[in-house]
């Protein structure tokens, strides 16, 4: 389903035009954005925080002051606004405050009145000479049911609101209020409005009617909540009505239930306008503020510069803040213009208490003039459902090529990266076969973006790979080159290119290699050097040795100039170059010069200098942009040369930090001619709340078509999230068809690269960077001063063009493997479990731990070096640790990954730390005696294994151990404790473990007893793991295979017909839908089972249809659904609903479906 209106238009062919320059006699389109909210623009009603308050909005009245008007009620009774809210009025000399309280101007006035309980969501106009408040009012029993940190409408007063109006000669009062409301509900039970009406918005029509918006909610679904919630129009000759309603809802979105909410409408140049609320939901991570457009008040379209803001805020002083809301928008207009934003807003602490204010932002709403835009059909996808290349690597924009298509005995796009362990990544997509691979080039360089390797194939297709450090200091330029052509796995010894000449300073930073045909395919290697300025070398022997390095473009001393390079290897190279960086460069500019034939010349063709006169300075190169304080600063994205030899370069400029202009300029006759292309939104890195923005200028990013400059490929913020287009350059001069590649993504997709060599006609063109988190380039000594922490650093993925299918021939060898590395894949790039960022250290908890040993699975049965490589860069980072708390099962767990580490590769250092942990189980718990596996009422049942998931958790670490190290004292303490377990928890008469003694008792609203299907999932996964390592002889095997076939034969027998397992085993009418987890464990129990002949393979159909039903609960995009969340019984789930524990088993369960498979399938 598409998410906006704008990616609606994709799937059609109907085109809309914007206006390259601003064209008279017609409606202006506006770019609205927040600017920075000075200290005072707060307002929390100053009663020493005893009031929760909300939406205010603002008047000037004519006492020259500044009147808002604001709901609140006491804090004490948690957000029950809809029966305690009522409206006050605040007043100051400045619209940004300070404000001071003045009175509440509705007080409660009795529930026979039908807003006689609550008033709330004011919004206050002056029309001709009289004040108008327009507000939400209800009654009711008025039964306070929330509470601090716990939010519960009281539905009667919720679905009696009603829309009033009152007036006054002055904004400071009387108020008269009226004994009926403005808009009533609708007596038609059909009606979209016939159940409740709220948050009214209004203005002046431009022949003096009167334009009401307002929220409504009809009876369609299910009541006490009803819905859907739309938003209804109604116009009037008085500001006092009638009112005559019009039927159709607006603001629709297909498919949504409750699309937005909130609006402010107000009428200038040609066009109502209105600033929206859009809600979240499956498709949208967060609430945003978006900007609509009508020219008739009733036919409502998301504006072309719809975005307005997220739910970050940045403060006078450079600090940003992330909100949980920030809605209500009311705008305060002056001289009939837009002056600034009012928004309620609020912050949650760890209770879940709601910390309110209102708060006044100063808007920016500026015309816009940027190049005719086409769009054209296509059903784009959004970025989740396409290939990555890496589950974890990012790429800055200074090194190129990153990405590189080469054809000679295979056809393969290659690219590098750098991971944000700091291992430098070399891999590559096979077009034929669809293998990816990737090898670390180097280990453990440096955790920064910035050292993302450039790579180069010579004439025989042999591969040299460059990369660098970025703030370490002096450091070398790195060179590896393939031993064979065309390959990834061989290299040479690693060159160490020292470079620069000491006395101008050592550091070596982004690189670029060419090569010229015209000179005998010397190579140049350019980066950033000496005094932090362009540097080049050369070399003549296919980069065994290399000239000095040497300046050869400067500024002013202590700038750093941002260089990007290209040449199509004939006889030219073509640079572009900055002052500087635009945080330090307030008129930051755009340089342009050409090498040819040992000079440079400008783009006209003028030469001023040769290669031994430099360096180049200011006047010796093309002004491309001048930077200055109205058009704002620039950095420079692209550079290529079109079919007729000319430089095109792409860059973007900043009239302030938080408008990122893309624009593009090429030669033309009469010199450059550039043009502004789209405002691509602001920085996309994820600033933390509370600090300042550290890389404002951070944009999308921009990449030229190399193979064709009439294509370009954009990161543009569209619905809050950065998505991929292509723009493909029209004969019609300025203009452009446009192609989203992604649409409707949960993350941001940026820094766009057009892969060299990538001919029309090669299905794979542009890979990109997708950010599931990306707060700043690196993490190192110079960030750890900036208060980064390792936590932070980027996760982030790289994609390549190619949506994945559907499904998967999951029958077959290839094809599960396929799905299993679909599922691996997006796992690794979402790694937060349910949305949240987690301590460093939880990533050895049993939930993390579950996928680990599900990722060594994957790495057992592909042998591929990217996902062991997770695994050692985990190890490595936590010392092969377990964090603290080690007596506790679910800390355990994470020991089997090691111990399966220390069995491919023997470190010692893998397996040290663990059997110092297990030993303290051995040695310290007085086990054989003291063995408490009681859980009700222990307080020390964390030590022992007193609730079955932890069978699956640490028994089978103690059983890994003994398997590398063959010390038998942790297999027997493994069979002592699994039994003193068994003993109390398992029922033999069902043939299941209750899940801990809390359970003992317990039945379902049906009467059945409650025996949770994951739980007993995780006991039968452990067993099935246990007996996967017990050699044949072991005296501890036979007990284990009992009870483990007693499990499978009664969990077969609860199997059900779709081919799952439900929570409640016993009670498949309690939440009758199949859960994900329970069933991945159990068909990886029972696919073992048959693969080691202990299951008779007459079972094979019921396996074959659990797993049917499982690879159908894998998304596109490898999501796997259907997971129960983190619980100790069964609770609700649904769909989008997933867990990494699951994704771990359902690995497992891939490595068994494949033997299960290649057995039936010969």
């Amino acid at each position: 389903m598409m998410r906006t209106i704008y990616l609606m238009i994709l799937s059609v062919w109907s085109f809309f035009i914007l206006p390259a320059f601003a064209q008279k006699n017609q409606a202006k389109n506006y770019r609205i954005t927040l600017d920075k909210v000075p200290e005072t623009a707060v307002y929390t009603d100053g009663h020493d925080g005893k009031y929760s308050v909300w939406g205010a909005s603002m008047v000037k009245g004519e006492d020259g002051l500044y009147h808002i008007f604001y709901s609140r009620w006491p804090k004490d009774i948690g957000w029950s606004w809809v029966t305690d809210s009522e409206i006050a009025h605040a007043v100051s000399v400045s619209p940004y405050g300070p404000w001071k309280f003045k009175e509440v101007v509705f007080h409660r006035r009795g529930k026979q009145y039908w807003d006689g309980w609550c008033t709330h969501n004011p919004t206050v106009h002056k029309f001709g000479n009289k004040y108008y408040l327009y507000y939400m009012g209800n009654t009711g029993d008025g039964q306070i049911k929330g509470r601090p940190g716990k939010e519960v409408l009281n539905w009667t007063h919720r679905n009696n609101q009603r829309i009033g109006v009152a007036v006054a000669d002055s904004p400071n009062g009387p108020w008269k209020r009226y004994d009926h409301p403005l808009i009533d509900i609708s007596s038609d039970d059909k009606a979209p409005d016939c159940l409740m009406v709220s948050n009214p918005s209004i203005c002046e029509t431009p022949d003096g009617k009167y334009l009401l918006l307002y929220k409504a909610v009809g009876k369609k679904y299910p009541l006490p909540g009803g819905g859907p919630v739309v938003h209804m129009v109604a116009f009037s000759d008085s500001p006092t009505g009638p009112f005559k309603k019009h039927s159709k809802p607006v603001f629709c979105f297909e498919g949504e239930r409750f699309p937005v909410e909130d609006p402010y409408i107000w009428y200038q140049d040609g066009k109502y306008r209105a600033i929206v609320k859009r809600m979240k939901n499956k498709d949208r991570r967060e609430f945003s503020l978006v900007q609509f457009e009508s020219v008739d008040g009733l036919d409502w379209k998301l504006a072309e510069y719809e975005n307005v803001s997220g739910l970050t805020i940045t403060w006078e002083n450079g600090k940003s803040q992330k909100l949980t809301h920030l809605e209500r928008p009311q705008v305060y207009m002056e001289n009939s213009k837009p002056l600034l934003l009012l928004c309620a807003a609020d912050t949650t602490d760890v209770y879940k208490v709601r910390h309110s204010f209102n708060v006044q932002i100063p808007l920016r709403m500026v015309a816009q003039k940027t190049a005719k835009q086409y769009l054209i059909k296509k059903q784009a996808v959004a970025s989740e459902n396409y290939q990555s290349i890496t589950h974890n690597g990012a790429w800055c924009w200074f090194s190129d090529p990153r990405a590189v298509y080469y054809e000679g005995k295979y056809k393969r796009t290659y690219a590098g990266w750098i991971d944000n362990y700091g291992d430098v990544h070399v891999g590559y997509f096979d077009h034929d076969t669809k293998e990816i691979a990737s090898v670390v080039v180097a280990d453990n360089l440096e955790i920064d973006d910035h050292n993302v390797p450039s790579l180069y194939f010579d004439d025989k297709g042999y591969l040299q790979v460059y990369y660098n450090t970025h703030m370490i200091g002096s450091q070398p330029l790195f060179l590896l080159k393939s031993n064979e052509p065309e390959s990834i796995t061989s290299f040479g010894e690693v060159k160490k290119l020292y470079l620069n000449d000491k006395k101008e300073g050592s550091n070596h930073c982004y690189t670029n290699v060419v090569s010229l045909s015209a000179e005998a395919n010397r190579q140049y290697l350019f980066w950033r050097g000496m005094d932090n300025k362009p540097t080049f070398s050369y070399s003549d022997d296919g980069g065994d040795t290399w000239s000095a390095g040497q300046i050869y473009f400067k500024t002013r001393p202590k700038a750093r100039p941002y260089t990007k390079v290209y040449s199509k290897g004939d006889d030219k190279i073509h640079f572009t170059f900055t002052d500087g960086h635009p945080r330090n460069e307030p008129l930051n500019s755009i340089y342009y010069v050409c090498y040819k034939n040992g000079a440079f010349y400008k783009a006209d063709g003028t030469k001023t200098k040769e290669i031994k006169d430099l360096p180049l300075t200011l006047n010796d190169v093309d002004i491309v942009y001048q930077g200055n304080k109205e058009t704002g600063k620039a950095w420079n994205w692209d550079i290529a040369e079109d079919k007729d030899g000319n430089p095109i370069i792409a860059f973007a400029r900043f009239p302030v930090n938080t408008d990122h202009i893309y624009c593009l300029a090429r030669v033309e006759k009469g010199g450059w001619k550039k043009c502004d292309l789209v405002h691509s939104g602001k920085w996309f890195p994820q600033t933390v709340t509370g600090r300042k923005e550290y890389e404002d200028n951070y944009s999308g990013g921009m990449s030229i078509d190399k193979e064709n400059t009439d294509i370009l490929y954009l990161s543009i913020n569209r619905d809050s999230v950065f998505e991929i287009e292509k723009w493909t350059m029209n004969k019609t001069p300025g203009s452009w068809k446009v192609e989203a590649i992604t649409s409707g993504s949960n993350k941001d997709n940026v820094r766009p690269f057009a892969v060299k060599g990538a001919q029309e006609g090669n299905p794979h063109q542009v890979m990109w960077m997708q950010n599931t988190r990306y707060i700043n380039f690196g993490y190192h000594e110079k960030i750890r001063e900036n208060f980064w922490s390792f936590e932070e650093r980027y996760q982030t993925a790289i994609k390549l063009d190619r949506i994945l299918p559907e499904t998967e021939e999951y029958t077959k060898r290839e094809g599960i493997l396929n799905l299993m590395r679909r599922v691996a894949d997006w796992q690794l790039e979402n790694p937060f479990t349910g949305g949240e960022w987690k301590q460093d250290e939880e990533i050895l908890n049993w939930v993390y731990a579950t996928f680990w040993r599900g990722l060594c699975a994957l790495h057992d049965v592909t042998g591929e070096e990217r996902y062991v490589n997770e695994l050692l860069n985990l190890g490595a980072h936590h010392k092969y640790g377990t964090g603290d708390n080690f007596f506790h099962a679910d800390r355990v767990s994470i020991i089997n990954v090691w111990a399966y580490l220390y069995g491919l590769y023997k470190q010692p250092e893998m397996l040290e730390r663990s059997k110092w942990v297990l030993n303290a189980h051995l040695y310290a718990s007085n086990y054989k005696k003291g063995t408490d596996v009681r859980f009700a009422d222990n307080p020390r049942r964390g030590e022992w294994w007193s609730w079955c998931d932890a069978l699956y958790m640490a028994p089978t670490a103690f059983a890994s151990v003994w398997e590398v190290t063959g010390e038998d004292v942790y297999l027997d303490y493994m069979n002592t404790q699994w039994w003193k377990t068994s003993d109390y928890l398992y029922s033999k008469t069902d043939s299941l473990y209750y899940r801990d003694d809390r359970f003992f008792s317990q039945r379902t609203e049906n009467g059945k007893k409650v025996f949770w299907g994951r739980g007993n999932g995780w006991v039968i996964g452990g067993l099935t793991q246990i007996l996967d390592i017990l050699p044949s002889d072991s005296p501890y095997r036979p007990r284990f295979i009992a009870q483990y076939k007693e499990m499978i034969g009664k969990l077969l027998s609860l199997q059900t017909e779709d081919g799952l397992w439900t929570s409640n085993l016993l009670d498949k009418d309690y939440l009758s839908l199949g859960e994900t987890s329970a069933t991945v464990f159990n068909a990886y129990a029972l696919a073992w089972g048959i693969n080691n002949g202990l299951i008779d393979t007459c079972f094979s159909p019921q396996l074959e249809k659990a797993w049917s039903a499982l690879c159908g609960r894998v998304m596109q995009s490898g999501c796997l659904g259907y997971v129960q969340r983190v619980a100790a019984s069964p609770t609700p789930f649904g769909q989008d609903d997933w867990q990494m524990y699951a994704s771990g088993a359902f690995l497992l369960l891939g490595r068994e479906m494949t033997k299960f498979y290649d057995g039936k399938n010969g």
